[in-house]
């Protein structure tokens, strides 16, 4: 009696496609979310194999000194090239919207300082006022102020009055 070896069934080859999206700074924490719910949520929604950040340093050698940046990237990858698309567009909207949040927390910040700055501006306008007023008290003369720190500033103003 022969005995015929079952042939093995060849398994379909899966087919994978993959994004890189790459990030700066801690933005990438917005898609990762709290105890990475939103990853969780993201992989599930979209169906997706693997949905994970990474960081590598890269070295430049191609200068005379060489130098090095940290990248950031997701790798996403399915096996449904719509969804994984659709995810990259999404994780894109998610860093985006990080990004406009920090500016517009800077833009404030700065609005704060420009104010600060011009406050500065006007109460050291009045001091220098303030000083070339008590020159003028002290009957100085012009060549006097000239040694003066202050006789650019004062000299100007006695000449007007």
């Amino acid at each position: 009696m022969s005995s015929i070896a079952p042939q093995p069934q060849s398994q379909p080859e899966v087919v994978s496609f993959s994004e890189k999206v790459y990030y700066s700074g801690n933005h990438g924490a917005i898609v990762i979310g709290k105890g990475g719910k939103t990853v969780l949520a993201l992989k599930s929604e979209f169906n997706l194999t693997m949905l994970r950040a990474f960081k590598e340093r890269e070295i430049d050698i191609g200068k005379p000194t060489p130098t090095s940046r940290i990248l950031q990237y997701f790798i996403i990858k399915g096996e449904d090239e719509r969804q994984v698309n659709l995810a990259t567009i999404r994780v894109q909207s998610l860093l985006m919207s990080s990004m406009m949040r920090e500016r517009e927390s800077m833009e404030r910040e700065l609005d704060i300082t420009r104010g600060e700055l011009l406050e500065e501006g006007i109460r050291t306008q009045e001091l220098e006022a303030e000083v070339c007023s008590t020159v003028r008290d002290l009957d100085i003369t012009r060549g006097e102020l000239r040694g003066c720190v202050w006789g650019e500033v004062c000299s100007t103003s006695v000449e007007k009055n």
